[in-house]
C-alpha cells in the first residue's frame, strides 16, 4: 500500500533487525505499553517468527517505509481479527525518532484503515492506549475513534498509575472522518 511519504509492505524477518532498537528505547517502549525488560535479539527474532507464521489467520503486520529513502521507519497492525464479527485490534508505531512528527503515522493509519474497511471488509477497529499518551490520543480522535471505555489505574509507570483508554473505530464514522494530517500535528509514538 502506497501513499504519497510511505508505503506499507509486511513484515519480514530481517526487520527485526531494525526493530530490537525500538523495543530497547524506553521512550517508544512507554509510549506504546510495549515489554518492560531488555529485548534480546533472540526474544526479538522469535516474535517475528510467531507473527510471520500467523499468515493472515488473525493478523496483518506492516513495515512502515519512507519514500524518501526506503528506509524502515515504523511498523503497524491488525492484531485479534474476528473474521465473523469483522473487528480487529491496531497498533502503530514511528520508531525512528528522526522521522517522528512527519505526518507519517496519520498517512499509514489511512493507508491500513483504507484496506482494512475496503478489503477486508471490516466494521470495526479498536486499541488501547494510555491515557498520558496526549499525542496519541488526539491522533486518533482526528480519525474519529471514540474513547469507548476506561480501565481506571490499569498502567504504572514512573511509580504512578495512569489510566488505559479503549477506543474504537467504526467503518460508517471513518468514511466520514478520513483527516488531512498537517505534519506538525502528527504524534511522536502512538
Amino acid at each position: 500500500m502506497r501513499g504519497e511519504r510511505c508505503l506499507l509492505r509486511p513484515l519480514s524477518q530481517a526487520d527485526a533487525q531494525v526493530t530490537l532498537a525500538w523495543r530497547n528505547d524506553p521512550a517508544l517502549r512507554d509510549a506504546v505499553m510495549g515489554y518492560r525488560f531488555p529485548v534480546t535479539q533472540a526474544r526479538e527474532d522469535a516474535w517475528y517468527a510467531r507473527i510471520l507464521q500467523d499468515g493472515g489467520d488473525r493478523r496483518a503486520d506492516y513495515a512502515i517505509e519512507s519514500l524518501t529513502d526506503g528506509a524502515m521507519v515504523g511498523m503497524t497492525h491488525l492484531a485479534e481479527i474476528d473474521w465473523i464479527a469483522r473487528h480487529a485490534g491496531f497498533g502503530i508505531i514511528i520508531g525512528d525518532a528522526s522521522r517522528q512528527g512527519r505526518g507519517l503515522a496519520a498517512e499509514a493509519m489511512r493507508l491500513l484503515f483504507g484496506h482494512a474497511f475496503g478489503v477486508l471488509n471490516l466494521r470495526r477497529i479498536h486499541l488501547r492506549v494510555a491515557a498520558y499518551n496526549v499525542r496519541a490520543l488526539a491522533l486518533y480522535h482526528r480519525f474519529g475513534f471514540r474513547e469507548e471505555g476506561r480501565l481506571r489505574e490499569h498502567v504504572f509507570l514512573n511509580g504512578r498509575y495512569h489510566d488505559l483508554v479503549l477506543m474504537g473505530l467504526m467503518r460508517a464514522d471513518h468514511a466520514t472522518r478520513v483527516p488531512d494530517a498537517p505534519a506538525a500535528e502528527a504524534p511522536r509514538t502512538a
